[in-house]
């Protein structure tokens, strides 16, 4: 009778690598996408990973529009990588009749580490500005330092836009839908310049699933 001889079998890749949506082996990093919407009368706003009804499609404000969308705190410590993450937004710029102002949207936007005490740390930042009419940003975040995150603390995204030329009557709109619907401001079903989706694009370390 012959011996049977062992056979090399591949170890197989943990099983967390599935909850990224992208990966990048030679980088060692996995891209997490959150998505921002907003819920109760309040309109607080939030990040997450999924698919949900937002209560409001976009927030609109005159002049000045100041939002922190935060993840839920965090279950398993993990590490944000050096590198770029991307946020994808919408916006637009409209007049009290609807049609769109003239100029420009300046915007500030901020990766952000909470801890436990609620102490905010700048990761990454950009600015700059935007058209005033229905469109869809890619805005790169360059994240010079790893960041760790323990468990109990969260991930917030601030995007801050303002006129720079105060402008009587403009209305400045923020789109926030991961089902990404028809809003009174921004309509993707007629504009396909845009979206209503807000999604932020953040590398982590693989590492962390070791």
């Amino acid at each position: 009778m012959t011996k049977s001889l062992p056979q090399p079998f591949p170890e197989p890749a943990p099983a967390a690598i599935a909850t990224y949506d992208a990966i990048d082996v030679a980088d060692g990093t996995g891209t997490i996408i959150f998505q921002g919407y907003s819920s109760g009368v309040v309109e607080d706003h939030h990040l997450s990973r999924s698919i949900v009804y937002s209560d409001k499609v976009e927030t609109t404000k005159t002049d000045d529009l100041n939002l922190n969308f935060d993840t839920s705190l965090i279950n398993l410590p993990r590490t944000i990588a050096k590198g770029t993450g991307l946020v994808s937004l919408s916006t637009v710029l409209n007049s009290n009749g609807g049609s769109v102002g003239a100029g420009s949207i300046y915007s500030n936007i901020f990766l952000i580490h909470v801890d436990k005490s609620n102490n905010p740390t700048t990761l990454a930042s950009a600015s700059g500005p935007f058209s005033s009419t229905e469109t869809t940003s890619l805005v790169p975040l360059v994240i010079a330092n790893e960041q760790y995150f323990k468990k109990g603390e969260k991930l917030r995204l601030n995007i801050h836009l303002v006129v720079p030329v105060a402008v009587s009557g403009l209305k400045l709109t923020l789109a926030h839908d991961p089902k990404d619907r028809d809003g009174t401001k921004l309509i993707p079903s007629s504009d396909t310049s845009s979206t209503t989706t807000l999604q932020a694009h953040i590398p982590f370390k693989l590492t962390d699933l070791n």
